[in-house]
């Protein structure tokens, strides 16, 4: 190796190339971590209200620190729409033109009653 070189941490792109979001290890975590916040989404928690959670984020990103990848206390509930503005950008910009988006559990607009938070 030469003088002054140092090595990169795994991109998330790398990560992702590598199967990290299928493998077993991330799918048990991402259960713990739903189970853990009661599959309800943190973001709205603190606005009041009750929305499932269908998104595991990473609060400090895996592709600046891949060494909490997967750390319990670096992985934060949210639904859908929640886990969108986390990334920065409008959705319009994340889908395709032509492309068709199914989404499925509630919005943050869509309160879950509390009877069936069970």
């Amino acid at each position: 190796m030469e003088r002054g070189t140092q090595l990169q941490p795994p991109r998330k792109d790398s990560l992702k190339k590598q199967g990290f979001y299928h493998k077993k290890a991330w799918r048990q975590l991402r259960v713990q971590a739903l189970e853990r916040d009661h599959y309800l989404c943190q973001a709205c928690l603190k606005r009041k209200r009750f929305t499932k959670a269908t998104e595991v984020h990473h609060l400090r990103p895996i592709e600046e620190f891949p060494e909490l990848a997967l750390e319990l206390s670096n992985l934060e509930c949210l639904c859908w729409r929640c886990h969108e503005q986390t990334k920065g950008r409008k959705r319009k910009e994340t889908v395709k033109a032509g492309a068709r988006v199914i989404k499925i559990g509630a919005e943050c607009d869509e309160e879950i009653p509390p009877y069936s938070l069970g």
